[in-house]
């Protein structure tokens, strides 16, 4: 580099050229898929932990954050969540899911 500086301007379209590729990474996409018979088909590819996981990163690094109180899909996740603790079908300890809980929750803040 010749040690020039980036702009604010800059910066900000390569956060939201970031922010567009997170969103489309995160999206499910449908692909036509050819089988072995020569038909096609649509599949649905759902996004890896990896990119869901670099997106998460970003909301929190954005402080962006969501409120169970208000928002109805996070609620029910965490109810899910709740029953299969209770449920014990998670094969991690209470104790692993209690510590996990506590940092989601605190990225929620």
């Amino acid at each position: 580099m010749s040690g020039k500086k980036a702009t604010i301007a800059r910066l900000a379209d390569l956060h939201n050229l970031v922010t567009e590729a997170l969103i489309d990474g995160v999206t499910t996409q449908e692909v036509e898929v050819e089988g072995p018979d020569g038909g096609t088909r649509v599949e649905r590819v759902r996004p890896s932990a990896a990119i869901i996981a670099v997106a998460l990163t970003h909301l929190k690094n954005n402080n962006i954050s969501a409120d169970p109180e208000t928002n109805n899909r996070l609620r029910e996740l965490e109810g899910k969540l709740q029953q299969r603790r209770a449920a014990g079908k998670t094969g991690v300890s209470q104790a692993v899911l209690d510590i996990a809980a506590e940092e989601y929750r605190g990225t929620m803040q």
